[in-house]
């Protein structure tokens, strides 16, 4: 939302200390998953934002983008391996899902398909 609001041309304000909770059963959105299902969606939907963006901001690098995929993959693997953080082998299969989905919506897109995310997405639900 936050970025409309400043496309738009409004001014921002930054307050680290604002919480946004959305309850449900005990969870948010941002913390407090329990569910791993859920935890890999909201990861997914979190990486996916480069996507949803690609078309509309011609500053996103594609370039830029597999560099920090790789550098990210990289950091995940090194954790798993030397801090055993399996919490980033949620994040590491989310990032991969998040990929492969972005890429068909790009394709799609250039070739003037009509796909949508919401498709795959769903069989994470």
């Amino acid at each position: 939302m936050g970025w409309h609001v400043w496309k738009k041309g409004y001014n921002l304000v930054f307050n680290p200390n604002a919480k946004v909770y959305h309850l449900i059963h005990d969870q948010t959105l941002s913390r407090n998953i329990k569910e791993t299902k859920k935890e890999i969606l909201r990861w997914i939907e979190h990486n996916l934002l480069f996507y949803r963006l690609y078309g509309l901001e011609q500053n996103l690098s594609k370039m830029h983008r597999i560099t920090w995929l790789i550098f990210s993959l990289l950091v995940d693997i090194k954790k798993i391996r030397a801090d055993k953080e399996i919490q980033r082998i949620i994040q590491m299969k989310s990032r991969l899902h998040s990929e492969l989905i972005g890429l068909k919506w790009l394709l799609s897109r250039k070739l003037g398909g009509c796909y949508s995310p919401l498709i795959d997405l769903k069989n994470f639900v």
